[in-house]
């Protein structure tokens, strides 16, 4: 049988791996925002996404916030998720007001 790895060795071989991957994926983020590709809101909600939920999603009244929910499955999704709907409420009165 092969002997085991130290539980330090491990753990730090695995945050290597992750770091290392984190590391690609932005680069490639940033790449694509230059050509192009993916804009800034995508980038936003793909690598900061409590962000895109806390601070983006409730600034959109409810015919905004319904309409982004149909454009991409990640949109839906961060619509649906629990911090976009928990802005809902605010949207829901606001749009009652009207």
């Amino acid at each position: 049988p092969r002997p085991k790895a130290p539980l330090a060795a491990t753990c730090n071989g695995a945050m290597d791996a992750q770091n290392g991957a984190k590391i690609v994926y932005e680069f490639d983020t940033v790449t694509y925002l230059r050509r192009g590709a993916l804009n800034i809101l995508d980038a936003v909600a793909v690598q900061l996404p409590d962000v895109f939920i806390g601070e983006i999603l409730p600034k959109l009244d409810l015919k905004d916030t319904l309409n982004l929910a149909q454009v991409s499955k990640a949109y839906r999704d961060a619509v649906w998720s629990v911090g976009g709907v928990q802005s809902m409420g605010a949207k829901f009165d606001a749009h009652k007001a009207h």
